[in-house]
């Protein structure tokens, strides 16, 4: 599942899987440093990459089940600024 980061977005803002296991692919395409999180419903974090710099790319692996996540930017302002994208995790059929 790949997203890209840039100022102050996520592109997709918005994707759907199915439980199990996802590869998280993550470009940093902006000027400035990211952070990648994503937490499940209560906030708990579920996978990070604590310093996506500009211009690269890196991978994180998690293992999901059905339910809502939220993938965001930590660091200051970013989030605030609009830097959150939504994962929805499908009901396994």
């Amino acid at each position: 599942m790949a997203f890209t980061a840039s100022e102050f977005r996520w592109d997709p803002g918005e994707v759907a899987t199915r439980p199990g296991p996802v590869t998280f692919r993550v470009t940093n395409a902006g000027q400035l440093e990211h952070v990648f999180l994503v937490q499940d419903s209560t906030g708990r974090a579920i996978v990070t990459i604590p310093v996506l710099l500009p211009g690269r790319t890196e991978e994180v692996m998690a293992t999901v089940s059905s339910g809502p996540y939220t993938i965001l930017c930590t660091l200051a302002g970013h989030a605030e600024a609009g830097m959150i994208a939504r994962l929805i995790v499908l009901a396994a059929p």
